[in-house]
């Protein structure tokens, strides 16, 4: 069905057998409606990442939903984003907004097709505003997390005890001993309201291994009962607590450089940050440079880079970092992410 014709360069379809698809699932050995299906929850996902709910739809309490259309051209960009269905208090434009998006972070779909040769197709976004009020809590695994409270959570003889604590406990593993291996393992755990703990999480930047991970949950675990458990509405309730938990091979004179070297690039990733808030961005980007030169297996680094990168709209090196990073903390964060920038 033509929905707007000129030449037939220029014809604007409705329907084609083959729709346009949003990246993020033509790697997926499945039938091309189930694609079609998955690119739309893609999209959405990228609208619902990137759309602001308006300030003024908020405080006029304005909820519902937005109808959008707009056509994917033959090269996969999108054009005339059109208004179907607006609700006021800027959700349109807000829509809209997201919609031009697409084409300004370099996203591309893969076009409709009929005989087997690209076309224009226009498509429709149906996009949801709903104002909802936050549960104090969140469920992470099965597990409750409060994160409204009253009172945080809180090692008994404060920061300064527990990492007193950690470095009496921690032990560096015989194992890597003559490796230098060296970095710093990122744990969250939960403390629930009897002062149990279980570890949520672990990140191992530096791709240390399992005898660290044993070392970093058996040290964190056995601060059951040493907490003082935050409170919400004046009864206990459980929360989380993340640590950083370095680790050097100090008894190794062999590895002193290696663990200088890690200081060192962690000390120019610190500067780095700065000089980005300052909006020196170039400057923040050499010293990201210089410090995965000096230490190029920590991942975090990578991430930040990326992170910089997208920012910057410079997707390819963002894609090139963030790819590197999960090579080295196989970690799925950015997983959504690259399927839009990495193409």
């Amino acid at each position: 069905m033509v929905f707007a014709q000129a030449e037939t360069d220029s014809t604007i379809y409705q329907v084609v057998k083959e729709m346009p698809r949003f990246p993020g699932c033509e790697e997926q050995d499945t039938t091309m409606a189930a694609k079609y299906k998955c690119s739309q929850q893609v999209l959405l996902s990228f609208v619902y990442q990137n759309i602001v709910y308006p300030l003024e739809a908020r405080q006029e309490n304005i909820s519902g939903t937005v109808v959008a259309s707009f056509v994917v051209e033959k090269d996969g960009s999108v054009s005339q984003p059109t208004l179907l269905k607006d609700i006021g208090g800027g959700c349109g434009d807000a829509t809209l907004k997201v919609i031009d998006l697409i084409n300004k972070a370099g996203v591309r779909f893969r076009p409709g097709q009929k005989d087997g040769k690209p076309v224009r197709v226009r498509m429709t976004i149906p996009v949801k505003f709903e104002l909802k009020e936050a549960p104090p809590y969140v469920v992470v695994d099965g597990d409750s997390i409060w994160v409204q409270l009253d009172t945080p959570l809180q090692y008994l003889s404060g920061d300064e005890g527990l990492s007193t604590y950690l470095e009496e406990k921690v032990k560096y593993p015989d194992s890597a001993l003559d490796s230098c291996l060296v970095g710093n393992i990122n744990v969250q755990i939960r403390v629930d309201r009897q002062g149990g703990v279980k570890v949520l999480d672990m990140t191992d930047y530096c791709n240390l291994g399992f005898d660290f991970w044993f070392e970093t949950t058996n040290a964190m675990t056995s601060t059951y009962g040493q907490w003082m458990v935050a409170t919400y509405d004046g009864n206990p309730v459980p929360s989380v607590y993340e640590v950083t938990i370095p680790f050097r091979p100090t008894a190794s004179a062999a590895c002193q450089t290696k663990i200088a070297d890690f200081d060192a690039a962690n000390q120019m990733a610190n500067d780095a940050v700065k000089l980005y808030s300052e909006e020196k961005v170039e400057e923040a980007l050499a010293k990201l440079t210089e410090a995965i030169r000096i230490f190029p297996d920590n991942a975090s680094h990578y991430y930040l880079r990326g992170q910089i990168y997208i920012n910057q709209k410079e997707f390819t090196k963002a894609c090139e970092d963030l790819a590197k990073a999960k090579e080295i903390a196989q970690l799925n964060d950015y997983d959504e992410v690259m399927s839009v920038i990495c193409r």
